[in-house]
Parts: C-alpha cells; sequence; structure tokens
C-alpha cells in the first residue's frame, strides 16, 4: 500500500485482516518512490495507491510501474480522496484496475479487490 497518510495505511491495513482474503505480507510505503524501491526486490500481488503525496505523487509512480518491464501488469486499485474526474479518467485510460474513494466502507473495498482479481475492473 502507497499512502502518505500512516493513519489511511492502518486503516486499509486493518480492513484488509478483518477479510477472508489469504494475505502472506502487507508491505508499506509512504510515497511512490519508495514503492518503487520496494518493487526492485519484493513481488506484490496487487497494490493500494493514494494519488495525492509528496515526493513522487500516485499518477507519477503509477507511470514508472507501467515502464517497469517486471512489474507493468501488476493490478493497481487507486484508495483515495481524488475528485478530479480529468486526473482519475488519465489514470483509468492508463489501467487502474479499480478505484476506491476515502472514507470506504470494508465491503467496497473487498467488493473491489474481488473483482480485480477475479481480472475485472472497478
Amino acid at each position: 500500500m502507497v499512502d502518505d497518510s500512516e493513519l489511511a495505511r492502518k486503516i486499509l491495513k486493518k480492513t484488509l485482516s478483518l477479510t477472508d482474503l489469504n494475505l502472506s505480507e502487507v508491505l508499506e510505503a509512504s510515497n511512490g518512490s519508495d514503492a518503487l524501491e520496494i518493487l526492485k526486490s519484493t513481488w506484490v500481488d496487487i497494490v493500494f495507491l493514494d494519488i495525492n503525496m509528496p515526493i513522487m505523487n500516485g499518477l507519477e509512480f503509477f507511470k514508472k510501474l507501467k515502464e517497469d518491464p517486471v512489474n507493468h501488469q501488476t493490478p493497481v486499485i487507486v484508495v483515495s480522496t481524488e475528485s478530479n474526474t480529468s486526473r482519475l479518467e488519465e489514470l483509468r485510460s492508463m489501467g487502474i484496475k479499480g478505484y476506491v474513494k476515502k472514507p470506504f466502507k470494508p465491503e467496497e473495498l473487498v467488493k473491489t479487490i474481488d473483482l480485480v482479481l477475479q481480472g475485472y475492473e472497478r
């Protein structure tokens, strides 16, 4: 999960722990740059991405992820307060697999994860 808010990461992590998803490890980064460093040495199944962050925001991270020959197909779910429709449409056109608006209901997050893991977009 990539979010500059420690509280947001804790909420997301707690929500994930309450699901029936088989999670081995949840990795955290406070910006896109740190997340890219993690991805250099660790395989992840899915990325939860905030948009508005310092150092490297979510859009910049997503562009770099798409250029990565190893991780370019990693599914990304945006979890953000972002309401700028043109920015969200840009991310959708680039290939994000899901979007969950903060604050979210746990059921909404789980439904989005299920759809993305089954190969659908939400």
